[in-house]
């Protein structure tokens, strides 16, 4: 979930977004002020100037554009998947997060599953059952702003405190062992930072599915001065305090969240009324219009190239689905196709020992590998976790 829409794995055309604003550019009613108090997205009709009585049998007035956003559907529980687990605090905010299943042995080798953004827990239910099976204990946790976490206004979104969070759960939750981390989209860039971070003493391995470029995929430093400019347009003007709130109203709808997924699932089945509940449900958390404005207007972060230079020592699976349209495996400035080449570009080894690289593509697969095709990611996740050195007396024998 690269350059993401909040409720979908990555930000629509640019077209789309003009189309979702076309209905409040074109009118023709007074401004707004956009406070940020209370719920960071409240909005605020400016003052009149003068009344005008309307005439006698006039129609009725249209909704004023500053009254408050209309509230949007409440969440259909019949389809929802389950949010809610376990809880950690971290930093003084409440965490959510999905521990192993009763009966899983407390010497079995952890693996920790990062999700996309807009995604949350749910979105590995296809994926933890197997990997369990299999001897893991399995954990998933749910991003500071995204699922069943808070959605912290002031806190300053980025792939590094992501990161820290995820090095810090480790820390609190694997009672010494090694971990190994799991992510897909800018899930897999965050698994990069942490295990950068962490090194090989905390990590044992590391599965990207479809790893995003950056937070927003949108770098400057990468771009000619006509896209800056529009870049810039966008973070400021339509994702800005006026237009942003109103575009955020539009886009999370359950309409919009089922487009988007059905550009980047090449399985149409898999896109079910539960997906897109679980998609849908955050979105109407306190907070989750200025946690969307923040991220979508942040630094994207590291590179994987940056990243994966340094972890020469790690071994690395890469899942790839052939299909993604959002983080393609030939294209971009981080293609999957090259990121062999930078493993270990800086650094080739740690304690005398050098990491292993294997880039798996996935035919008829899309954005979101483990749910797109949920039985070829297990096949290859399976035995990539079960050879992987979780003690340093194993890494020493391979």
């Amino acid at each position: 979930m690269a350059a993401p829409a909040f409720l979908a794995p990555s930000l629509p055309s640019s077209f789309t977004f003009l189309r979702a604003l076309a209905p409040c550019a074109r009118s023709r009613r007074r401004p707004l002020i956009l406070r940020r108090r209370g719920s960071p997205c409240s909005l605020l009709a400016a003052p009149r100037m003068a009344v005008v009585p309307p005439p006698l049998n006039a129609p009725p007035p249209p909704t004023p554009l500053t009254s408050p956003l209309p509230s949007p559907p409440p969440v259909n529980d019949d389809v929802l998947p389950q949010r809610v687990y376990s809880t950690w605090q971290w930093r003084g905010y409440s965490i959510n997060y999905r521990a192993p299943d009763e009966g899983t042995p407390p010497d079995a080798p952890p693996v920790l599953l990062i999700h996309g953004f807009g995604a949350s827990v749910f979105h590995w239910a296809k994926n933890i059952p197997a990997l369990a099976a299999a001897g893991s204990a399995v954990y998933a946790v749910d991003l500071l702003g995204f699922g069943a976490s808070v959605k912290a206004t002031e806190a300053p979104y980025s792939i590094e405190l992501w990161a820290e969070l995820v090095t810090d759960f480790m820390a609190a939750h694997g009672g010494g062992r090694k971990w190994a981390l799991v992510g897909n989209s800018i899930g897999s860039l965050v698994a990069l930072t942490a295990a950068d971070a962490a090194g090989p003493s905390a990590i044992s391995g590391l599965a990207l599915l479809n790893c995003a470029g950056g937070m927003t995929s949108f770098r400057p430093s990468e771009m000619g001065a006509l896209p800056r400019a529009g870049l810039w347009f966008f973070s400021n003007v339509v994702l800005g305090e006026f237009w942003g709130p109103r575009f955020f109203a539009r886009f999370r709808t359950r309409k919009n969240i089922r487009s988007a997924l059905e550009q980047v699932y090449v399985n149409k089945t898999q896109v079910t009324d539960a997906l897109v509940e679980g998609l849908y449900a955050p979105s109407l958390d306190d907070g989750a219009c200025a946690v969307f404005l923040s991220i979508l207007t942040g630094d994207a972060g590291p590179t994987p190239r940056a990243l994966l230079g340094r972890l020469g020592w790690a071994d690395v699976l890469v899942l790839w689905g052939r299909e993604d349209p959002w983080t393609p495996l030939g294209g971009g400035a981080s293609p999957g196709i090259r990121f062999e080449e930078w493993h270990g570009a800086e650094v080739t080894e740690v304690g005398g020992r050098s990491g292993t690289f294997r880039l798996t593509v996935l035919d008829g697969v899309g954005h979101c590998p483990h749910d797109d095709a949920p039985e070829q990611v297990n096949e290859a996740l399976v035995p990539f976790l079960q050879g992987l050195p979780y003690s340093d007396e194993r890494a020493a024998s391979t």
